[in-house]
């Protein structure tokens, strides 16, 4: 039964869970049995094509997961392309990178549903293939939520690094909520798979996903919380233990309205990051980092704060950016804090200052006035370009269907008016007919 995972840092986990559901997407359902049995064939068929290096974009969760683990098996280095990723993006990074695009036809098993296809797959490792799934680099990249995404150089050691597999009473079921080839996509997909759970693809209707499964684990973006707060109530959860909220910058209102909402639930924020991985687990409940994660020379993980700017150093981290050399010592975040009562809060990302008339703005502190107004769902903040001034604060809405504009408008200018120094105070406010998130987080590239 072992065959070739057994001594895959992965998949060995999945040994024995054969009969256990791993993924529901809609209303298909793949045991841990199907899984390895369709990875084992497709590695086979991934054996014959000549490329070393292949690039995977899927839009399905099933067919992705299946290649990326069969490439490896099969001997190939993998470059985890994005969804979301449009083909001028990925043309850059092929030209940068040096990989070719898999072409795939999604042969792929449709689910449990699917009558026409073998209800008992082939034990792994039978007569479906050779060799063993060998531990491999892997590529992820960046979001590319501020410009061109860039290849991260992984191995599967430093990706499950902060995973734990550990013996549990019960099966949890997890709600994907990120991108599945996102970093953060990936350590849900992991911890449940580490721990033989059950993962549910939110899709384009969370809420519709939600009330099909008995979900005991969520983790998103904050902006992913606050769609979701909008929809839901707790009897449409009664079984949630634990949240998760991390990608963003976690104001002190969506914590209130979380806890309030899920009085039962355990929230843990999260400070990861393609490059530096999984870093800080905060779950005492307030915004921000302790300051005590500065004195953890010791530690996986150690932070410092210079010119404002947060650099971490982590035994977790990426080799380095593909086409770029290994990296070492300290990493720039680019996310700028501020000290205050012994606490790290975040001011925003250093790429997404405003200058206006020589102050300097950060959108977070204006966004974070801003999600205190009754009606607004998204809120992004950017700069508009003035001749005077070099820029005006500019503010994108998005409110609640029934919301009005004008009371909208109206309370948010009064609001900012009177939490905010006069240049942080938005000049323009435009409302946003389409959603600001795209993937789990507010879009900031323009």
């Amino acid at each position: 039964m072992k065959g070739p995972f057994a001594q895959h840092p992965v998949l060995k986990h999945a040994l024995g869970a054969e009969k256990q559901p791993f993924l529901s997407s809609g209303p298909r359902v793949w045991t841990y049995g199907q899984f390895l049995d369709q990875v084992q064939k497709t590695a086979a068929g991934l054996r014959k094509i000549k490329p070393k290096t292949l690039g995977i974009q899927q839009h399905d969760i099933f067919n992705f997961l299946v290649i990326l683990f069969a490439a490896e098996c099969a001997g190939k280095k993998t470059v985890i392309l994005s969804p979301q990723l449009g083909k001028g993006d990925i043309a850059q990074l092929a030209k940068k990178i040096g990989f070719k695009i898999l072409p795939h036809p999604n042969p792929l098993p449709k689910g449990e549903g699917d009558r026409s296809k073998k209800k008992n797959p082939s034990p792994p490792g039978r007569g479906q293939g050779e060799g063993v799934c060998r531990r491999g680099e892997i590529i992820l990249t960046t979001s590319g939520s501020t410009g061109l995404p860039k290849g991260v150089v992984r191995t599967w050691e430093s990706l499950t690094a902060a995973v734990s597999a550990a013996p549990k009473k019960g099966r949890s079921i997890w709600l994907l909520t990120y991108d599945f080839a996102s970093f953060a996509g990936l350590q849900v997909i992991l911890h449940a798979l580490m721990n033989q759970d059950q993962i549910v693809a939110a899709g384009r209707d969370p809420v519709k996903a939600i009330k099909r499964a008995k979900i005991t684990h969520i983790s998103g973006t904050p902006s992913f919380w606050r769609g979701l707060l909008a929809q839901i109530s707790s009897k449409d959860l009664p079984a949630l233990k634990h949240i998760t909220l991390g990608g963003e910058a976690i104001p002190a209102e969506l914590l209130i309205r979380i806890k309030k909402k899920f009085p039962r639930a355990a929230i843990t924020q999260i400070y990861a990051s393609t490059e530096m991985g999984a870093c800080f687990y905060v779950r005492d409940g307030k915004p921000g980092l302790p300051a005590s994660v500065l004195k953890g020379r010791a530690n996986a993980v150690q932070a410092k704060i210079a010119g404002g700017e947060l650099y971490i150093k982590s035994r977790r981290a990426m080799k380095g950016y593909a086409g770029a050399g290994r990296a070492a010592g300290w990493f720039a975040t680019g996310d700028m804090v501020r000290m205050e009562n012994n606490r790290i809060f975040f001011a925003g990302r250093k790429s997404n200052i405003i200058n206006v008339g020589g102050f300097k703005v950060y959108p977070y502190e204006v966004e974070e006035v801003l999600y205190q107004v009754p009606g607004i769902l998204q809120a992004r903040v950017s700069g508009e370009p003035s001749g005077l001034l070099g820029n005006l604060v500019r503010a994108d809405i998005e409110i609640t269907p029934e919301a009005r504009e004008e009371d909208v408008q109206r309370r948010a200018v009064a609001l900012c008016q009177e939490r905010l120094a006069r240049p942080k105070v938005p000049r323009v406010i435009a409302f946003s007919r389409k959603p600001l998130v795209h993937g789990s987080k507010i879009s900031r590239r323009s």
